[in-house]
């Protein structure tokens, strides 16, 4: 299981980051069905929250403080977000550590279930709730690290900094102590 981060310049100078969760499976365990109904077997499932907004309407980091975006949970494979990206971005993978098989599936089930009952109930923020708070939000209220939000380490938060998002991820993944090191890039 990997937490991923996608960089991408809002300014000169600052870089942002999109966060998502993936499990990789031994084999093609998992299907997904499109909008279409159509069924495909993947070997991976990546789960992302997003700011939706209109079509060709690019994502406005300042706009995204003031609820101007629904917050949609996505299940993708890791090939379909591979090819959304494109050539213009790296997916960065840090591996997650210390946790146990069932923990690993608690994590998985956990964030496809928060993906669909995120539904369009909701706004997207920059700083909360975004990609990378509902990441750590599912991880945080796993059985084994729930207690610890608070005492052992910070609940996280976006921070408004040169690098808001990857080196806040990484910090944090290695606070709850599940920081298993940077990964080959998903492509």
């Amino acid at each position: 299981m990997y937490v991923q981060v996608v960089r991408f310049s809002i300014v000169s100078g600052v870089t942002a980051g999109h966060v998502q969760m993936r499990t990789k499976f031994s084999d093609n365990a998992v299907t997904l069905k499109n909008s279409k109904g159509e069924t495909k077997k993947v070997n991976d499932v990546v789960v992302s929250f997003e700011a939706a907004r209109p079509e060709n309407v690019s994502y406005n980091f300042a706009l995204g403080v003031a609820n101007n975006y629904a917050i949609v949970g996505r299940v993708a494979s890791g090939e379909q977000r591979a090819n959304e990206y494109g050539d213009d971005y790296t997916t960065e993978q840090y591996k997650l550590a210390n946790l146990s098989e069932a923990e690993l599936q608690e994590l998985t089930v956990a964030a496809i279930q928060r993906s669909h009952d995120k539904g369009t109930s909701g706004f997207y923020n920059t700083l909360k709730p975004n990609c990378t708070t509902e990441i750590f939000d599912t991880i945080d209220e796993m059985d084994s690290l729930k207690d610890k939000v608070g005492r052992d380490f910070k609940p996280f938060l976006t921070e408004i900094s040169p690098d808001p998002v990857a080196g806040p991820t990484i910090q944090a993944l290695k606070d709850r102590e599940i920081f298993g090191g940077r990964q080959a890039d998903l492509k």
